[in-house]
């Protein structure tokens, strides 16, 4: 079986990556005189943690195979080891108490 690699997207306004807008309703919590709540994920910019210029995160066709970056903005839901690796998920990582790893342990 083979593993999915899912980069850490990192909210960046000056990103090269503008994801799409309103894509998805989610629930947020309850917030004071806001009850119930929804608010939509996507919209925002940003960028690959590895690959700081790559400019797309489209599902692209290969000689007829659908090659997607699956992403997310936690990085304790990352596990591409040179996403991992960068000084910026370390860090984030240590704030968030998790236990970092290197690209050399990941492999």
């Amino acid at each position: 079986m083979e593993k999915i690699t899912l980069h850490w997207f990192v909210t960046d306004p000056e990103g090269p990556i503008a994801t799409h807008g309103g894509g998805m309703p989610v629930p947020l919590p309850k917030m004071a005189g806001h009850p119930g709540m929804r608010g939509f994920i996507g919209g925002v910019r940003g960028r690959i943690a590895c690959q700081p210029q790559r400019s797309d995160i489209n599902p692209k066709t290969v000689n007829g195979v659908t090659v997607v970056c699956a992403h997310s903005d936690d990085v304790r839901a990352a596990n591409c080891p040179r996403c991992l690796a960068t000084p910026e998920a370390k860090a984030m990582l240590e704030r968030l108490g998790e236990v970092t790893v290197t690209a050399q342990e990941a492999r």
